[in-house]
């Protein structure tokens, strides 16, 4: 999707956001995704729509909902509420910790087969890896994470950018048919 105001792209996982950037250069990343997650990614195109977006992801208005096949049986609800402390050094690396930003993750199973769960994912707040972080400390990493999660080889990481409404604009970006949950 294209406007006057903004870009909405499906992001293949495995490139970099900022990569974004090179194919539109008259634009700037609104928010970012990790490298292996795919999904909704949003470019603006002019200073006063992204001044108005900002205002929104700060005052929390903006719903992002993501889906991600993970390792365990995922059969109820839950939201985790629990603060993210990130360092960066060559790379950024969160974890649960006290001193940590405020994160709220809520988790809505979706299909369960085998050993592993397909579920839905909505966040109020955008911390750096939050729900890679917040499903590795409740025991249920995403598949192919191979940072927070098992070290296993995978072609991709399970994570996808599914919705994002902000403003006057809904967006949905399909999973790719390689998104589908394996028999563990």
């Amino acid at each position: 999707f294209e406007d006057d105001n903004l870009i909405a792209i499906n992001k293949p996982n495995s490139i970099n956001s900022e990569e974004l950037l090179k194919k539109y250069p008259d634009t700037a990343l609104l928010h970012r995704l990790d490298r292996d997650t795919s999904g909704l990614i949003l470019l603006t195109k002019n200073e006063d729509f992204r001044a108005k977006a900002i205002k929104e992801f700060k005052a929390k208005r903006v719903y992002k909902e993501y889906i991600a096949i993970v390792h365990g049986v995922v059969s109820e609800e839950m939201i985790i509420d629990m603060p993210i402390l990130t360092t960066k050094d060559k790379k950024a690396k969160s974890k649960i910790d006290k001193d940590g930003k405020s994160a709220i993750t809520k988790i809505y199973p979706l299909e369960v087969i085998g050993k592993k769960s397909k579920i839905k994912i909505v966040i109020d707040t955008g911390r750096t890896h939050q729900i890679r972080v917040h499903l590795s400390y409740l025991n249920h990493p995403i598949v192919g994470d191979v940072l927070y999660g098992k070290k296993e080889n995978k072609k991709r990481m399970y994570l996808h950018a599914l919705k994002i409404n902000i403003l006057d604009y809904e967006f949905e970006a399909y999973e790719n048919e390689d998104f589908e949950i394996q028999k563990s």
